[in-house]
């Protein structure tokens, strides 16, 4: 949810479609701590969701029910954390809420444009001020208990370093080009081409019959375990730049060239700590995330009134 910018959120909200006939009754389908999570917003997080599982805009009412599940869930979760952050004293920044409405509004041409995009989405702009400030809030809360919790030092990320080497070392690997076909008498005529002077990339384009074909043969760096077996032990053996082949493996023919080689080494601690912050944090914000959510659920009372779906956990 935090991964969303509030106002990325808060559009998507205003281009959601309307949950019901203009009038009708905004009925709540569940009860969060007494509090009602509506129908107008399942249906408004539905259509959120939606972008986000497929690359089409409309989907099936049945698909709709089954993301309904995970809408619901997403809206107990973020009613849970709204009610956290306001139990720990923390007020929506009004200068952050303001500055929200005011680039909402300035997305639509017009002041008309602005209030019916609301009334599609069953919102008024006291609505989504609510929904605005309850998402400031729930930021500001993440930010001190999850997100700055989850920040490593550098004497830390060392001593994860130094226990963990050999996560750091890096096996011996080659820069390969291929060609593969089924036919051996193809595979054999390029050989001889390459040989004479034609480039192992135009015979590539010319010749193979896998997907790097249009790359000129070129696979990459590649270790021990990730090549058919006789090419492996044919590639790692072989000196650099120096086509090799025809040879068969599993039914195909295959040329190849070895660009270059690296040794296996140990990446140095420089080399690894800004891959290594950034995984370490983001492990460490997840846990975080989920044991507070896992906490807030443990001791809520999460009624669900209508048949969505069911949360995860309830009481």
């Amino acid at each position: 949810m935090q991964r969303l910018s509030v106002l990325a959120f808060v559009l998507i909200l205003l281009t959601a479609r309307a949950a019901a006939a203009a009038g009708a009754e905004d009925a709540a389908v569940a009860l969060v701590n007494g509090v009602a999570v509506t129908a107008s917003q399942l249906t408004r997080e539905v259509d959120r969701l939606i972008p986000m599982t497929t690359y089409h805009r409309s989907v099936s009412e049945e698909r709709r029910k089954e993301l309904a599940r995970d809408a619901l869930e997403n809206l107990i979760t973020r009613e849970l954390q709204v009610q956290d952050a306001a139990a720990r004293g923390i007020k929506p920044d009004k200068n952050q809420v303001k500055d929200q409405l005011e680039q909402i509004r300035k997305r639509y041409p017009s002041k008309k444009e602005y209030k019916a995009a609301l009334e599609r989405s069953r919102l008024t702009e006291d609505g989504l001020r609510k929904e605005i400030e309850g998402m400031v809030m729930v930021r500001t809360l993440t930010e001190q208990i999850v997100s700055g919790p989850s920040k490593m030092s550098d004497e830390a990320l060392r001593k994860y370093y130094e226990d963990n080497k050999d996560k750091f070392r890096v096996p011996e690997s080659v820069k390969i080009r291929i060609i593969s076909t089924w036919d051996e008498k193809r595979a054999a005529e390029a050989a001889q081409q390459i040989k004479a002077g034609e480039p192992f990339a135009d015979a590539a384009e010319r010749v193979s019959e896998d997907k790097y074909r249009v790359v000129g043969g070129d696979v990459g760096w590649l270790h021990r375990g990730q090549l058919i077996q006789q090419l492996e032990d044919a590639a790692f053996a072989s000196p650099v730049s120096q086509v090799q082949g025809p040879l068969k493996a599993e039914g195909m023919w295959y040329l190849f060239l070895v660009d270059e080689k690296k040794p296996p080494y140990l990446m140095t601690f420089e080399e690894s700590r800004d891959k290594l912050k950034k995984e370490l944090e983001q492990k460490r914000a997840r846990e975080l995330q989920q044991a507070w959510i896992a906490e807030l659920r443990s001791k809520a009372k999460i009624e669900i009134l209508q048949d969505h779906a069911s949360p995860a956990a309830h009481q």
